[in-house]
């Protein structure tokens, strides 16, 4: 049996003792990294409150995802295309629901708790006549923890004895959740009755940046990027018979790979592909004036040869 379970789920909310400051500030931003398959990061912000078709106000949350692919194994990755999505939260006392497509609440967690307490995020799956998976999450640890001068409180969360799938984070007040991993195995005997034993594949989501008017900017210690958005097509690849200059450009960008024709890509941090050009040919001068100063990558093929990453600083 194998599953694959996409967490998107991370967010949000934080607990104060007035409802109508129940929630981060509209404009809060979370910034995600994570491996499923490939690497990929995620930025998730609070645009707004909307009121719902049965009347509730709910916060909606939009999600960028940047997606990296490979040319193979030690090659390095490159920008493979962008997710756009949101999904809408409502909070009643305590617990915050998320609010399916179909308008179906389901439990995210629970604001506030004690150890030991815990809940269901999904229904119970049926997998056969024998065999049903239970999706719990409890809380573990409780504390404070100080995040930029502020003492805020933190409850840590786990797998409930016996859940099939659960959260497992950090929920910090005026701050979100960020979700570690999730479990990614099924023993004999989870759930009720008998069920058979296999593996999930799962998507490791590590937190990395959050920003809002009530906290401030903050990131994980020892971040290894200047910025939370980044492209890690910046390791560049070796080819030294392919000469790119002048680098920085201004006006004409020359690239002559010794022999042979060329197509070339070229790239913005974002991963958008800002100009392609086929069958080029060694010495070809290509117009850059036109482009905003800034950093871009160049993808480089050549029939027969690697792909070739080279970084291009546009003055």
């Amino acid at each position: 049996m194998k599953k694959l379970f996409s967490s998107a789920f991370f967010l949000l909310c934080l607990y104060c003792p007035l409802p109508a400051q129940n929630f981060v500030p509209i404009g809060t931003t979370w910034h995600h990294t994570g491996i499923a398959f490939t690497p990929f990061w995620e930025k998730t912000t609070y645009e707004k409150d909307t009121l719902t078709s049965d009347g509730r106000s709910c916060m909606k949350l939009s999600f960028l995802r940047q997606n990296f692919g490979s040319a193979g194994p030690g090659m390095p990755y490159y920008p493979s295309g962008q997710e756009h999505s949101y999904r809408l939260f409502y909070q009643s006392g305590d617990t915050l629901y998320e609010r399916s497509v179909s308008g179906v609440y389901s439990v995210f967690f629970v604001l506030n708790g004690s150890i030991g307490d815990s809940w269901e995020t999904q229904p119970p799956i049926i997998e056969s006549q024998t065999c049903t998976l239970y999706n719990r999450t409890r809380i573990i640890d409780t504390g404070t923890v100080v995040i930029n001068g502020k003492s805020l409180r933190y409850w840590d969360l786990g797998p409930e004895t016996g859940s099939f799938i659960s959260m497992e984070g950090r929920l910090i007040e005026q701050f979100g959740i960020y979700v570690r991993s999730f479990y990614s195995k099924i023993h004999g005997g989870f759930g009720s009755g008998n069920c058979s034993q296999g593996i999930f594949e799962d998507m490791h989501i590590n937190f990395s940046c959050f920003e809002s008017d009530s906290i401030g900017f903050y990131n994980i210690p020892h971040w290894p990027y200047s910025e939370c958005e980044f492209n890690f097509s910046l390791g560049e690849t070796e080819a030294p018979a392919i000469r790119v200059f002048p680098n920085p450009v201004t006006d004409i960008l020359y690239i002559d790979p010794g022999s042979g024709v060329f197509d070339i890509d070229i790239l913005d941090m974002q991963g958008r592909v800002q100009r392609t050009l086929r069958q080029q040919t060694p010495g070809a001068g290509i117009p850059f004036g036109e482009f905003p100063s800034g950093i871009y990558m160049a993808c480089i093929k050549r029939p027969g040869h690697p792909e070739v990453w080279q970084k291009l600083v546009k003055n």
